[in-house]
């Protein structure tokens, strides 16, 4: 572990963390050998780990939180499994490696569906889909509700004008050409 994370492999504070890791591993994984460990293992670890509450550090030692352990601290814990074992493995010490068959924990928020409905109005809009399709396409018979789907496309635009007026102030004086059919008054970006 000392000569994978320490820097300049990794950072410092993400050595503290892989540290940190190994400290949990260690509690479970410590008195096995490598050619032992499954996929079921590592599984089971993972299932266990998730239900553990996190442990805080006071002056007297450290005491149980009410909260569960995170999902992405489990991950991390995971990757430095991996990564240790990736090691075994290029060492020849075992055939392959068991994480490979474990599904690695990922928090999601929970979100209703009925909440992509804002989303895909508003792309459908910002791609240019006529105000009376995307009505249609929302299932709604009243023009009223897309009114705040028509603002979100409203932004959009001003936006895009502000970034191609950005771009078009930071081009250099060469791109810029004068067209003769409106004299001096008008240019227009080379392409």
């Amino acid at each position: 572990m000392e000569n994978y994370s320490k820097p300049p492999f990794r950072t410092i504070k993400t050595h503290v963390a892989n540290l940190r890791a190994v400290k949990h591993l260690n509690r479970t994984f410590a008195t096995r050998t490598l050619a032992s460990l499954t996929a079921d293992d590592i599984e089971l670890y993972l299932r266990e780990r998730l239900r553990q509450r996190i442990r805080i550090k006071t002056r007297l030692g450290y005491r149980e939180g009410r909260r569960m352990v995170k999902p992405t601290t489990v991950h991390q814990e995971l990757r430095v499994l991996r990564r240790m074992l990736n090691v075994a493995v290029r060492k020849r010490l075992i055939p392959s490696n068991p994480c490979s068959g474990v599904e690695f924990p990922v928090a999601v928020p929970y979100f209703r569906i009925y909440d992509l409905r804002s989303t895909y109005a508003t792309r459908l809009s910002a791609g240019g889909v006529a105000d009376e399709w995307v009505t249609q396409l929302l299932r709604q018979g009243d023009a009223q509700v897309f009114k705040k789907y028509s603002q979100m496309k409203l932004q959009m635009q001003r936006e895009a004008l502000t970034k191609i007026n950005r771009h078009a102030n930071e081009m250099p004086e060469s791109a810029a050409v004068t067209v003769p059919e409106f004299g001096n008054s008008g240019t227009v970006l080379a392409q």
